[in-house]
């Protein structure tokens, strides 16, 4: 049983990865006929389409993608809660919980976006790499206050590293076994 609820949160935990860099692509204006983009598109679209009825898109943010993120992410808290801790969470808890949870699927998709634009340009690739154009259009503006704030470094971008560390302290703060001990969970079982 842990091998099978192992898998299905990995799988979970990808495809809402998909609607984080589905909002991060809108952001920032990506291109909409990047492969890389379409696809996170085609994926999201089947669960955040029936959302727009109730919230319409604004210029910066797809708020009926925002609305269908965080629903998913509060019923996967409250599946994960019954699937492995004694006590019944209320409302408040399944929302409180669910909002960390996406806050901390956000702080690791812009942790991991990074290191992945960072190794690339390490190890730039030859001709156009449509994935390395997602990642600039994502980790380049998330960057940019660290590069104001940094001093020169004689062409060496330690801005990566600092938003690492700081993204990693971040999750550091966030709540996560104190909840699972404070909801009777098993060992080793968290609900974020």
């Amino acid at each position: 049983m842990g091998a099978l609820s192992f898998l299905l949160g990995t799988v979970a935990d990808l495809y809402m990865i998909c609607f984080v860099a589905r909002l991060a692509l809108y952001w920032h204006g990506s291109d909409p006929h990047n492969p890389v983009a379409a696809a996170v598109l085609r994926l999201t679209n089947p669960l955040a389409a029936p959302f727009r009825l109730l919230a319409k898109p604004s210029q910066r943010v797809e708020s009926h993608v925002l609305v269908a993120f965080l629903l998913l992410e509060c019923v996967l808290v409250w599946l994960t809660v019954n699937a492995g801790c004694n006590a019944e969470p209320s409302i408040f808890q399944i929302l409180s919980f669910g909002l960390i949870r996406a806050l901390r699927l956000v702080l690791w998709f812009h942790l991991l976006a990074i290191v992945a634009w960072a190794l690339m340009s390490w190890f730039s690739p030859s001709g156009y790499n449509p994935l390395v154009g997602v990642l600039h259009r994502i980790c380049a503006p998330v960057l940019a206050p660290i590069r104001r704030m940094l001093p020169g470094m004689g062409g060496i971008d330690f801005s990566p590293l600092v938003f690492i560390l700081g993204a990693q302290l971040a999750l550091g703060f966030l709540p996560g076994a104190e909840i699972a001990r404070s909801m009777n969970c098993a060992p080793g079982f968290s609900p974020i």
